[in-house]
């Protein structure tokens, strides 16, 4: 698991939907610690119930659409959430709406299934077609 590009402010690759992407707060842009904070870091190493939790406001999720006129991209956000059955798993932060991020805070992280995100973006525009 490690960051696969600069971020999604490149014109030549934006970011698309579905695009797993880690939120890095422009507070960590003069430092390269956030580099490390990432590539050293597994998800199920981390100590639960902050699977989904990365320090410093880093956060991991995944682009629903973008890039606008400005650049930036509407985002989901994941969160580690108990189920009742299951234990802790994997969850949306917000169930109604996306959030709109500067796409040079955003960096290309692959973290988790594709087949979840896929289920997930299916689920999220069921309803819109």
């Amino acid at each position: 698991m490690m960051l696969t590009s600069l971020n999604g402010h490149d014109l030549f690759n934006p970011l698309m939907q579905g695009d797993q992407i880690l939120y890095i707060p422009s507070h960590l842009w003069e430092e390269d610690d956030f580099r490390v904070i990432v590539e050293t870091q597994t998800w199920d190493s981390l100590p639960k119930p902050k699977w989904f939790t990365y320090p410093n406001g880093i956060q991991p999720g995944f682009v629903m659409s973008g890039p606008n006129f400005e650049g930036a991209y509407f985002c989901r956000y994941w969160r580690y959430a108990w189920d009742g059955i299951s234990g802790y798993m994997p969850d949306l932060r917000t169930k109604s709406n996306s959030e709109l991020t500067r796409g040079d805070s955003l960096f290309r992280f692959h973290f988790m299934s594709k087949y979840l995100i896929k289920a997930t973006l299916d689920e999220i525009t069921e309803g819109e077609s």
